[in-house]
């Protein structure tokens, strides 16, 4: 073991090999030590949190570190994000709900990830990259350098202490937070939800939870599997997710807001079936049915993570849930560490190059918790009309809209770290984030204001001509010039659906164009 490495990376998860390879890709003679506490290779279904990823993480995964054979053969290619609300029918069945997906793909991709798997084959990269993966390693100590100062680790591995001098260190750490720790970089989030889950070694397949003749809807279950999808079960102050991993292992969790659904309802298997045989009973029965194969159980209290800060000019930098962590909805986490990581390693690369970093390093550091920080919008408070048949659909578009028209479309178009492209779209952000800080409250008050529930049905997300429109325009090859033309016209997409949706929560007749009259007749709103 050299005692001098260029980067030092505390944790050898999801977002610590990630980053380990990006940067070995981007610069292959940078010396890049991984240590992680775990012992390795991981078991399949590994009990971390984390399976589901959405788009933005799917193009960094499959795109920016080239791993879609692996994705392709050994990780789940994912049939979108689906929702199912109680609709007016009295009925448990999951056929007379309000159900809200497709019955074709998207058309840019993601996947569902067995994190064992995928985290086997990731260090097995980083070592094939020419990185040096340390397991079963123990991170005792550290100390930060300053001022152009080494850092020190000290650890543990194979029964002996070792120090190893490094000129940068990112903290990949996960909860244990260890940078953020020692320096008291932890901020209080507003947002407060709990979370439990757990692993079933069966395939439980949601397409089999139904006999009525309209749930596979004329489709061969070859070509319309709802399995292979994200199913989230919907309720007043709850969710509940059901993952499908390669390994036909099924991931379970249930979250809630503290203020409708208090963890102690739910933090032990036990209290948790009950839980939901009482609040998603076709869901319980399945799980009770199923309950001597469950694999593993877990739980978390109040899971909101923030930081003052995570990029400095001392070169430390943190990534992952040693960060920032806001809610599970709609996948983010993988996002965070692909935004976070592709940052960490243009600035340790550009180090390396002799290229000044500072000023890079304070724009990106109020990029990425700025963005964050503009996140929190879309889940605090919004857990009280996550049941709510007619509003929360409509929610649902317009969060993806939102996602999809500005940090992802940035991020797959590949000018994260374009200086002169996020400046051209700096004043844009806030004006984005008032938007849909507005647009969140209208949701809220539009909920409290009872709308009457629709019939049972399904709303055709692919369908809709904005929603195919902006996702296919993710990954689409562009000019710089093309690039800041089709921003504008999503921003201004954007502000169109906003006042279309507006419009209709007031029960006022919308003005032209119209972008979502197929989602207004399913849910029986007249415009």
């Amino acid at each position: 073991m050299p005692t001098h490495t260029d980067v030092v990376i505390l944790g050898g998860g999801l977002a610590g090999l990630t980053l380990a390879a990006q940067i070995l890709q981007s610069d292959p003679e940078t010396n890049v030590l991984v240590l992680e506490r775990g012992s390795h290779p991981p078991p399949g279904a590994a009990h971390k949190i984390g399976e589901s990823t959405v788009e933005l993480a799917g193009h960094y995964l499959r795109d920016t570190l080239g791993f879609g054979a692996h994705l392709e053969s050994e990780q789940v290619r994912k049939f979108g994000t689906r929702f199912f609300f109680r609709s007016r029918s009295p009925s448990a069945d999951l056929n007379d709900r309000v159900e809200v997906g497709g019955t074709t793909y998207l058309p840019v991709d993601s996947y569902q990830l067995d994190r064992g798997t995928f985290e086997k084959y990731l260090a097995e990269e980083v070592q094939r990259l020419g990185g040096r993966f340390l397991h079963s390693a123990t991170v005792r100590s550290f100390t930060l350098g300053g001022a152009g100062d080494v850092h020190r680790i000290q650890f543990e591995h194979g029964g002996k202490l070792q120090e190893i001098r490094t000129r940068w260190v990112v903290d990949a750490s996960g909860r244990r937070e260890l940078i953020k720790r020692s320096k008291n970089l932890a901020r209080p989030v507003k947002h407060q939800a709990s979370s439990a889950w757990f692993r079933i070694s069966e395939k439980l397949n949601i397409d089999d939870w139904s006999e009525a003749p309209g749930w596979i809807d004329g489709h061969e279950r070859a070509e319309f599997s709802r399995w292979y999808s994200t199913n989230h079960l919907m309720g007043e102050g709850y969710w509940v997710w059901i993952i499908p991993l390669a390994s036909d292992t099924t991931s379970i969790g249930i979250v809630a807001d503290e203020k409708f659904h208090p963890l102690s309802n739910f933090s032990t298997l036990s209290r948790a079936i009950e839980w939901l045989e009482k609040h998603e009973p076709v869901c319980g029965e399945q799980v009770r049915k199923h309950q001597d194969q469950v694999l593993d159980f877990g739980a978390i209290r109040n899971f909101a993570r923030d930081a003052e800060q995570v990029f400095s000019q001392d070169r430390w930098c943190v990534t992952g849930e040693a960060g920032i962590f806001i809610d599970p909805f709609y996948s983010p986490g993988s996002d965070f560490i692909a935004m976070a990581n592709t940052l960490i390693s243009d600035l340790i690369v550009r180090d390396r190059q002799g290229e000044p970093v500072a000023q890079r390093i304070r724009i990106y550091d109020d990029l990425f918790r700025g963005y964050c920080s503009h996140t929190v919008a879309v889940y605090h408070h919004q857990y009280e009309l996550f049941g709510d048949p007619v509003v929360m659909p409509v929610k649902i578009i317009w969060d993806f809209a939102l996602y999809w028209v500005f940090f992802a479309f940035v991020f797959c178009q590949g000018r994260f770290c374009d200086l002169l492209s996020l400046q051209a779209v700096r004043s844009e952000l806030g004006r984005i984030a008032s938007l849909n800080g507005a647009m969140q409250e209208r949701f809220l008050a539009w909920h409290r204001s009872h709308p009457e529930p629709p019939p049972p049905g399904r709303i055709e997300l692919p369908g809709i001509g904005f929603i195919r429109q902006l996702n296919s325009g993710l990954t689409a090859s562009l000019s710089r010039e093309e690039y800041r033309d089709k921003l504008k016209e999503n921003i201004a997409l954007l502000e169109e659906i906003a006042a279309e949706i507006t419009a209709v929560a007031d029960g006022e007749v919308p003005a032209e164009p119209l972008h979502m009259t197929e989602v207004w007749s399913h849910l029986g709103l007249s415009v």
